[in-house]
């Protein structure tokens, strides 16, 4: 079990970071699967490549979190030699550690995020999707 979950996590991980590149580099296009999708924020591709260039870090950081999730696992993989998470409930504990913190840097960077969508199409008269 918890090798199936270190591989979900490092592929996770890895899409994190290429959305992180994608926003840095040429800008995330408008999607309706990956990035900061709220109705704001989707009210135009203006709009949403302006938000996913400012936060982009956020991949950058869930990136990161997701890293050390999965190194974490892997590391009581190694010290308890238990492959199968069948021991305790020590590896359930860091990942609802590690989810409790992507969602504590997730949510509130969506919240600012749309504010600032909302603040950015009134400046520049686009409207919400509805």
């Amino acid at each position: 079990m918890l090798i199936v979950i270190v591989v979900v996590l490092a592929v996770c991980s890895a899409l994190m970071f290429y959305l992180w590149r994608i926003c840095r580099e040429d800008g995330l296009a408008l999607n309706a699967t990956a990035g900061i999708k709220t109705t704001q924020t989707m009210a135009s591709e203006e709009t949403w490549l302006y938000i996913h260039r400012k936060y982009r870090a956020v991949f950058c950081a869930a990136g990161i979190i997701i890293a050390v999730m999965c190194m974490a696992l892997v590391a009581y993989a190694v010290v308890t030699g238990d492959i199968s998470g069948g021991h305790g409930n020590l590896w359930w504990i860091m990942l609802l550690v590690g989810c409790m913190a992507l969602l504590a840097t997730v949510i509130p960077v969506g919240i600012v995020a749309d504010r600032d969508a909302a603040r950015y199409n009134k400046e520049h008269g686009h409207s919400p999707l509805r």
